[in-house]
């Protein structure tokens, strides 16, 4: 049986823990210059924050949420939600409404 040395898990998952905050970040970079074609980049910054905001109060509600509904119908409700919201990027021109869909 092979033990890991509790320096190297830390490595591991610090390692781990960069590539995801990378993945997360470049995305997060090209959609703020994407929306800060249609707002200034302090209204960016601000969308920024009341976005995180929900996602906080989302992680608190998840477990009710998932208990009623179940993973398959959730999961169903947000990849419709997010295709959607892509094709309103796509075609909207409206401020607001491209904030929304944001």
């Amino acid at each position: 049986m092979h033990i890991l040395k509790k320096g190297s898990v830390f490595k591991a998952i610090y390692m781990i823990g960069f590539f995801f905050g990378l993945a997360s970040a470049i995305p997060s970079y090209i959609n703020s210059e994407f929306l800060a074609q249609y707002a200034g980049n302090k209204l960016v910054g601000i969308i920024f924050i009341i976005a995180d905001i929900a996602i906080l109060g989302a992680f608190f509600l998840i477990g009710k949420i998932l208990k009623k509904y179940g993973a398959y119908s959730i999961a169903t409700f947000l990849s419709s939600v997010a295709v959607l919201s892509l094709l309103g990027l796509m075609f909207v021109k409206i401020p607001a409404i491209i904030y929304f869909l944001f």
